[in-house]
């Protein structure tokens, strides 16, 4: 057997299906002839495909990888495997945009640092203590107004500006467009989001708090042009004139 390199059951298998036979010719290898009873058909292959594909190939900050198949299953008597419906994502050869998140300058150098250390088996642990503590700022604050419906805690960043009507046509691109704003706003202690959409010829509008907000803390990077200058801080005392219960607004900034 080892010099045919064969093992044992082969042999036997093979002697098995030739003495099985009144002629001693061995029976034909059915296997791979017909469909095994739990395949799926074209058509129910199809239905993913068709539901895969009502999907948006691109969509900055969100994507539907843990909701896709929860939503093809609604409705449904029998729902099929997710693996399945994976299978077929996959053979379509699309996959989903990485979510651009902002980080801080801080957060950045501590992170390429703790990845160098890892990759260079050196000791990182003061490294990822340090970005511990760094993140020890963020976490309180949400913890606070998750556990009091008194302080808010938001993080807001205000989007691309958009040109509208939206063109791609190079003459008339730079011709004089209404640009439309969208400000975009996660409250952190409920995992909610709030976008507030304007164009050039509109003016912001106040949102009124209710009266047991005492406190607001707000998370923006360092953008001279939107966060950082003195209109937000004007729109925060204004804020605080109107809602006379809010006794503080603390607007923090990633860290340069």
């Amino acid at each position: 057997m080892k010099i045919i390199d064969e093992s044992q059951m082969f042999i036997t298998l093979t002697l098995m299906n030739h003495n099985g036979n009144v002629s001693g010719i061995s029976s034909i290898d059915t296997r791979e002839k017909t469909p095994p009873s739990n395949k799926y058909t074209p058509k129910k292959l199809q239905e993913f495909n068709y539901h895969i594909s009502s999907f948006p190939l691109y969509k900055s900050h969100y994507t539907f990888r843990e909701i896709m198949y929860k939503l093809y299953c609604e409705g449904k008597e029998k729902s099929f495997s997710r693996g399945i419906y994976e299978h077929e994502f996959h053979k379509m050869n699309i996959c989903f945009n990485e979510p651009k998140v902002d980080m801080c300058h801080r957060c950045g150098v501590l992170q390429v640092k703790a990845k160098f250390a890892t990759m260079n088996n050196t000791a990182g642990e003061d490294i990822n203590e340090e970005l511990a503590v760094h993140h020890m700022e963020a976490d309180k604050d949400k913890k606070f107004a998750l556990s009091d419906n008194s302080l808010l805690c938001y993080m807001f960043d205000l989007q691309q500006c958009l040109p509208s009507p939206y063109s791609n046509t190079l003459v008339s691109f730079y011709e004089r467009f209404p640009w439309t704003h969208n400000l975009t706003m996660h409250e952190t202690s409920i995992a909610s989001v709030t976008c507030f959409m304007w164009h050039e010829t509109e003016g912001a509008q106040l949102v009124s708090l209710t009266l047991e907000v005492k406190q607001v803390t707000l998370y923006s990077d360092t953008c001279g042009g939107q966060n950082k200058n003195s209109h937000v801080s004007a729109m925060s005392l204004f804020a605080m004139q109107k809602n006379q219960h809010l006794i503080i607004v603390d607007h923090k900034f990633l860290v340069k």
